[in-house]
């Protein structure tokens, strides 16, 4: 199975359908506000936070024997830190949406 969890301001409630496709589940955890004015190593603790309920998903998709997929989004600075610092666990694959952007409005075109 492949299951995927989405970490975002996005809810995938309001995916295309297009988007919803191929996933056997979607997991979905709101990204933490983040104060824009915090440096990097402020972020510490949203980080932990995330690493934390990444961890969760992954063990419990590799106890079940499904395939785990993580969309990280929102908050550059801390998604760039957590895939940085935090992703040594080689059973984690990102993955990323191709998008296009028209008129001010992003549409889903493939998973990467």
């Amino acid at each position: 199975m492949k299951n995927l969890l989405v970490i975002s301001n996005h809810n995938p409630q309001n995916w295309s359908k297009n988007q919803l496709e191929g996933w056997d589940t979607i997991n979905y955890i709101p990204l933490p506000n983040i104060d824009p004015y915090k440096e990097i190593n402020e972020l510490i603790n949203e980080i932990k936070l995330i690493h934390h309920e990444i961890d969760k998903f992954v063990n419990s998709c590799i106890t079940e024997g499904n395939t785990p997929y993580v969309y990280l989004q929102g908050g550059f600075d801390v998604c760039f830190k957590y895939i940085v610092v935090y992703s040594e666990n080689s059973s984690i694959t990102f993955t990323f949406p191709i998008i296009e952007h028209l008129e001010k409005k992003f549409e889903f075109i493939k998973w990467k």
